[in-house]
Order: C-alpha cells, then sequence, then structure tokens
C-alpha cells in the first residue's frame, strides 16, 4: 500500500486534532471555578488563628468559606455573614464540619447572594465587626473580597472518581462524593442526579 505525502499529512493532522480535542475535554477540575478559590494558598492562615488575634494578620490574604447566614448593606458594599466551614481540596465548603466561627465577607452586590447558600472566596482582612449571634457579643474578623465563588448544588466535586463512589455500588469509605454520576467515553461525560 502506498500513501502519498499529501494523504499521509492530511491523516495526521486530523488524528493530532482528535487528539488534542479529547485531552481538552478531560479534566479534573469543576468548570467555573477561579484557580484563587480551587487551590490553597501558600502559607494557609487558620480562621480559628485570626479569630484569636485578629490584630496580628491584618492585611494578611486568605481564602475561607461557608454558608450565608445573613447580608447587609453597608458603606456601598454588601456585608455577608459567613459561618465558616472547613474546605475541601477543591476549595468548597464541607457541610459536615463544626464551624470554628464566623466572619463577615464584605463584597460588590451580587444576585448569586442567598442566605444558606455555600460561598468561598478570597480576600485581605480587614480588622473586626463587632455584632452580636442573636442576643450573644461577638467579635468578627472582616474579609475585604478580592474573588469569590457561591456553590450550586450542580457543581462537580473534586474529581473523587473511585470506583466505589457510583450508584447503586456499595461504598465502605465513609468519605465519597455528593453528586454520584455516571461517566461514559473519553473526554465526554453524562452523569445523572437521583
Amino acid at each position: 500500500m502506498v500513501f502519498s505525502l499529501p494523504a499521509l499529512r492530511t491523516t495526521l493532522r486530523a488524528t493530532l486534532s482528535v487528539a488534542l480535542i479529547a485531552i481538552l475535554l478531560t479534566g479534573c477540575a469543576g468548570v467555573g471555578v477561579p484557580k484563587e478559590i480551587s487551590e490553597p494558598q501558600p502559607g494557609y492562615i487558620q480562621f480559628a488563628e485570626v479569630r484569636a488575634n485578629p490584630d496580628a494578620y491584618k492585611g494578611q490574604s486568605v481564602r475561607w468559606g461557608g454558608l450565608i447566614a445573613s447580608l447587609s448593606e453597608e458603606e456601598g458594599n454588601v456585608w455577608l455573614e459567613i459561618i465558616e466551614l472547613p474546605l475541601d481540596k477543591g476549595g468548597r465548603p464541607i457541610r459536615s464540619e463544626p464551624s470554628a466561627g464566623r466572619f463577615i465577607l464584605k463584597s460588590a452586590k451580587d444576585s448569586s447572594f442567598v442566605i444558606g447558600k455555600e460561598i468561598t472566596a478570597t480576600g485581605t482582612i480587614d480588622g473586626t465587626f463587632s455584632g452580636t449571634i442573636g442576643k450573644r457579643p461577638y467579635v468578627f474578623p472582616v474579609i475585604d473580597s478580592v474573588i469569590y465563588y457561591t456553590w450550586n448544588e450542580q457543581n462537580v466535586d473534586d474529581c473523587d472518581l473511585w470506583p466505589y463512589q457510583f450508584y447503586p455500588y456499595y461504598s465502605p469509605y465513609p468519605y465519597h462524593s455528593r453528586n454520584p454520576r455516571t461517566h461514559l467515553g473519553i473526554g465526554l461525560g453524562i452523569y445523572h442526579r437521583r
């Protein structure tokens, strides 16, 4: 069998194009999640450290998350009261973990801010705010938001693609994906939410 050079180039070009598209379509990162949210910052500062001594950390960058407890407009910004929760390896708050307290996130107004919704933000520590939780006085660390991300039920988890997490299989491990799904093909995925 004899191949002509133009035909070989065309075949090679088509094969490389398909391979490139397949590579681009595969990946584990959640679509649309900013890198600053999905990747931990170097020198991670724990919420409990700042809560104990907020003035020592003023002006430093943090990446924290949790649940939106309330929101109000102050000084031309939206102030979100966040119930702090630890973050998973992709930056999403873990609802099953205990909270170490609450903080205020100052940000521009956004329609995605809904009470009870998960949020992760990066920003700088801007001091404290004295308020109350119920009738109890509380000193909130205040974060001036740089980047934030509100999570939806449909957000892809961190690609914990352990074979036992998929329905109807039993997982002997207590930590698995919140959204069981079935994946078919290379680079193409179809998932079904129960």
